[in-house]
């Protein structure tokens, strides 16, 4: 019976070493670069207000339809308030209603509203908005002309605001076209 020679082994060569010049010791910890220091960004203080719209134009439709006007076009209008005050801020409301939003025109007559068609429970209530915490509020206004107002073209504004004691809006522009 033959014997049979096992193969072999090659030594395995180290990491970094002139027997195996392909391969690099692993990178030295990076020294820091000099120059100025590396600032950390501010802390935010205060109150943020944070406003949007979904349309900056919009279009009514003028032409004639088979069954009557046409609808008026729908506009969403956000808000959000955040309190890096770090400490609490209280809201006192006279109403269920916390927020409305308006559409008005260049002199500053208010067209339409977010809560004009809505019934709003009478109550008063102090609301408390946390440190570090936000509110979001967000609605629908209708654009669009009445049986008695016909909308000009231009430029209009939206304003979005808390109904409370402390005044937090934002105003956005809107631009208004008619199609014919």
């Amino acid at each position: 019976m033959a014997t049979r020679k096992s193969p072999a082994k090659t030594p395995r060569k180290a990491a970094g070493t002139a027997a195996n010049p392909k391969r690099t010791a692993p990178a030295a910890a990076k020294k820091p670069k000099e120059g100025r220091p590396k600032r950390k960004a501010p802390r935010p203080t205060g109150l943020r207000l944070t406003a949007g719209l979904s349309a900056a134009e919009v279009y009514i439709n003028r032409m004639p339809g088979p069954s009557g006007p046409r609808p008026p076009v729908p506009v969403r209008a956000s808000l959000e308030i955040t309190n890096h005050t770090g400490e609490p801020l209280t809201f006192n409301f006279r109403s269920a209603q916390r927020f409305d939003i308006q559409v008005a025109d260049a002199r500053g007559r208010v067209i339409t509203s977010w809560g004009e068609n809505k019934r709003f429970a009478a109550a008063l209530k102090a609301e408390t908005l946390a440190a570090g915490k936000t509110w979001a509020f967000t609605g629908e206004v209708l654009i669009g002309d009445t049986p008695d107002r016909k909308l000009k073209p231009g430029p209009y504004e939206v304003r979005i605001f808390l109904t409370g004691d402390r005044t937090m809006s934002a105003i956005l522009p809107i631009h208004i076209g008619v199609a014919y």
